[in-house]
């Protein structure tokens, strides 16, 4: 009998403490852009007209798990007159390619599935 004694308020703390096992918040997983920024010659030949970006998970809290493969997003080119991007589900997904110079970086989104929404990078065209 001591012993149950014992035993009910050391359950008792544990239960009130959290302490144990607890699910881990997996929502909290984000996307980045790989590389952020990039710079490419736009009258230079293949390859050194181009730069390859991909999405790469960012944020995993301990516990989730994620695929071995990111999913190949849907590029979002911002200023299609000076660059191009594929969105192509091969190899080629998020190739970009300057078309002519222009100041300042042009900015690039991807969205992954249902409406995952990732920041976004820059590619200047030199």
């Amino acid at each position: 009998m001591h012993r149950v004694g014992v035993l009910i308020p050391l359950v008792a703390f544990l239960a009130l403490c959290g302490c144990g096992s607890s699910t881990p918040d997996c929502s909290q997983i984000t996307y980045k852009v790989v590389p952020t920024t990039a710079t490419a010659d736009h009258a230079a030949a293949p390859p050194a007209n181009q730069q390859k970006f991909s999405v790469a998970f960012d944020n995993v809290p301990e516990g989730c798990s994620v695929p071995q493969v990111v999913p190949q997003p849907n590029w979002f080119n911002l200023d299609p007159e000076h660059m191009s991007i594929s969105s192509a589900k091969d190899a080629t997904n998020g190739l970009a390619t300057c078309l002519a110079a222009k100041d300042g970086p042009i900015l690039i989104a991807p969205k992954i599935g249902d409406g995952v929404t990732v920041a976004g990078g820059a590619l200047t065209c030199k």
